[in-house]
């Protein structure tokens, strides 16, 4: 029985036994409950992820002038460091792969990741002891990781964890923070 790779909740506004969430299905109208390893080989005839790790979500939403007004859109993004890649997308329309051959940069064990409210991703690669800082952009049909540099080389040693602070003023990047556990500098 393989475990689940990813699934959805819903807050559970009752509480009952102390659970806030309940697990709903992924994708109801394909029988899908959740995704999972099984899932994978046998709907898509190949293996999502080797050891997923770090995850975030970036969510956005657009605003139109006429109905409907707002549309909300979501990128899951995860982590693989036994492939050294991160597989991201939403699971409701497709994922991808952001590695080498796709983006010209060589991640080795991508652990941790974070992401910022205008898109910017933050990979913690420890094999090349660096952050690898990427964008999310194009249309939310077709979201893509595009390389902007790296941060940390020659300093770190072996980041693993990362976390991304507003330090509360989400609409000023002028005070933000990046917090990187560098595991090799223990």
């Amino acid at each position: 029985n393989s475990g689940h790779l990813l699934y959805s909740g819903q807050r559970d506004e009752d509480f009952e036994d102390n659970n806030t969430f309940r697990e709903t299905e992924l994708a109801p109208e394909y029988n899908i409950a959740g995704l999972n390893e099984e899932i994978s080989q046998k709907r898509l005839d190949r293996a999502l992820f080797s050891m997923p790790h770090g995850s975030a979500l970036f969510a956005y939403a657009e605003a139109f002038d006429s109905a409907p007004f707002f549309k909300s859109s979501y990128v899951q993004l995860v982590t693989d460091p036994a492939w050294n890649r991160i597989v991201y997308g939403d699971y409701q329309k497709s994922l991808k792969a952001y590695t080498a051959a796709e983006s010209g940069v060589a991640l080795r064990r991508p652990y941790g990741i974070a992401v910022d409210a205008r898109g910017v991703v933050f990979v913690a690669d420890a094999g090349n002891a660096r952050v690898v800082v990427s964008q999310l952009t194009g249309p939310a049909s077709d979201l893509s990781l595009h390389y902007l540099g790296t941060l940390g080389e020659g300093v770190l040693s072996q980041p693993t964890e990362l976390a991304w602070d507003d330090r509360g003023t989400i609409d000023d990047s002028a005070d933000d923070l990046l917090w990187v556990i560098d595991h090799g500098k223990n």
